[in-house]
């Protein structure tokens, strides 16, 4: 399935002309591949094809593309009026909403018309691949490979495999994304993979430290954004990419996971949800956009942040580790090492579990989300034993047992022993 420079360039199929699946089917047009694209009519495809050529014209007037190069990839995009037209392809990527009978159905709907090695490919971004395959009856030659949007700006795609997955057709998936400009990061197929997995203390913690009432969502959002060198806040982010995808992919691990407590979904985000409050798309969310600037929407009644002297201690060793400019305030330094020690502690988990590397998760991390670090890079700078002690300090002042160290943590300590600064 890869190119050899010489070689005809293989027909690709998109299933779903959606955003995820226009944008991957520029991808791998603006690479050669003629591209097939097939949705619940004809005039569904061609429409996804209209929002990709009015995307390349502004490339065009951005000087990111030539007018010459445009009508090339535009001419590769060809909208599929049946499974059967996607016949000759050597790839189908679905991209169709994230719900399992959905991808299930037009999976199965294409399989009988294509070739036997074909490698099926889904974009889910959290759910079970494993099932899906078992779905389709085709668990040797099913995979995930989730790109993140926009697909034509991100490098990032977590490659998925089960454990009934051909290699041979893992490597020809991961050759093909690689040509495309695209770097690869494996992942076993474990709920929320790696991104959404380690991501989700971001959320969660900040929803936490809200409902505690021990800051305002502004003040967290600072903490995270303008000391702790994230691009944007986790209320900012959550508003950006919309309250009800945010609370799917934390039902899907809370579910997955066998309702672990670290992932139990926040009870605000789901009332916000409910009432239709999910973020710019409606102009309300964390915060009210009807307002410039934006202003706080959820409020909470705050509480002291009273902490032993040997507890600030602490935080003063950790921040000092984790950041070249420590914040002087308690309880940003509070918002701050609580979050970054649950992002590594989870980093670990997935690493306890075999879902991917260490080097894996910072690469993913680093441009799947924009993180500043990699969770291992922030913990070669905290070191083992503070972010333990950190944790056993979280679980003795919440008498939550979610922050737990994972194995791999505490199996550092003694193959590595204590950190040295």
């Amino acid at each position: 399935m890869t190119q050899d420079g010489n070689a005809k360039p293989e027909s690709i199929g998109i299933l779903g002309a959606g955003c995820m699946g226009r944008g991957i089917a520029q991808v791998a047009a603006t690479h050669g591949h003629p591209i097939h694209i097939l949705d619940i009519d004809r005039a569904t495809a061609e429409g996804g094809i209209q929002a990709i050529n009015q995307r390349l014209d502004r490339m065009v007037a951005k000087g990111r593309l030539t007018a010459e190069e445009r009508a090339e990839c535009s001419g590769r995009l060809l909208a599929a009026s049946s499974p059967s037209d996607l016949c000759d392809c050597s790839l189908i990527i679905e991209a169709v909403s994230e719900n399992l009978a959905v991808k299930t159905a037009i999976l199965s709907q294409v399989i009988p018309a294509t070739p036997s090695e074909t490698v099926l490919a889904t974009n889910t971004s959290s759910l079970s691949v494993t099932e899906l395959a078992h779905a389709i009856g085709e668990p040797t030659r099913t995979l995930g490979l989730h790109f993140f949007n926009p697909a034509p700006l991100q490098p990032l795609v977590e490659l998925i495999s089960t454990s009934h997955i051909d290699l041979e057709v893992v490597s020809r998936a991961e050759a093909l994304a690689r040509s495309w400009g695209k770097t690869v990061v494996h992942s076993a197929d474990s709920p929320g993979f790696i991104v959404n997995r380690v991501a989700r203390p971001f959320y969660l913690e900040a929803w936490r430290i809200l409902e505690e009432g021990l800051a305002t969502v502004d003040q967290i959002d600072q903490a995270l954004r303008g000391i702790a060198g994230f691009p944007m806040g986790p209320f900012q982010l959550m508003d950006y990419l919309g309250h009800d995808l945010s609370l799917e992919v934390t039902n899907t691990l809370y579910i997955g996971s066998g309702r672990q407590h670290r992932f139990t979904p926040s009870g605000i985000q789901q009332q916000l949800v409910k009432a239709g409050s999910l973020g710019r798309k409606t102009d309300l969310g964390a915060y009210d956009y009807s307002t410039d600037p934006p202003t706080p929407a959820v409020n909470v009644k705050l509480k002291s942040l009273s902490l032993p002297a040997e507890t600030i201690e602490l935080l003063d060793r950790f921040t000092g580790r984790a950041l070249t400019h420590p914040p002087e305030s308690t309880v940003q330094q509070y918002i701050i090492a609580r979050i970054l020690a649950c992002i590594i502690n989870e980093a670990c988990h997935v690493v306890d579990e075999h879902v991917a590397t260490g080097k894996g998760i910072d690469t993913a991390m680093k441009l799947g989300t924009k993180h500043p670090r990699g969770p291992f890079e922030w913990l070669r700078s905290i070191g083992p034993d503070l972010c333990i002690s950190w944790l056993n300090e979280l679980t003795l002042h919440t008498g939550f047992s979610r922050y737990t160290s994972a194995r791999f943590l505490l199996n550092l300590i003694r193959t590595e022993g204590p950190h040295k600064p």
